[in-house]
């Protein structure tokens, strides 16, 4: 029973990251759509870092990673 415990705390970690990874993605890809001449990274990583906090300090995940309580 705790290695199935330890192997699903894995693949949700794993699917956290991917949802960070999106999360950073979408703000980018939306930026370029509109100003694809100006390549300028101070104007989209604002918003995408802003996103990445999001996925980040969800309550799931912040419990997901221990992290409940230690601030």
């Amino acid at each position: 029973m705790k290695n199935s415990l330890v192997h699903h705390s894995w693949r949700r970690q794993t699917n956290v990251i991917t949802e960070i990874k999106a999360a950073y993605t979408r703000p980018v890809r939306e930026y370029h759509s509109f100003n694809s001449e100006v390549f300028d990274p101070r104007k989209y990583t604002t918003p995408a870092r802003n996103a990445m906090k999001a996925v980040i300090c969800c309550p799931r995940n912040i419990r997901l990673f221990g992290s409940n309580n230690q601030a």
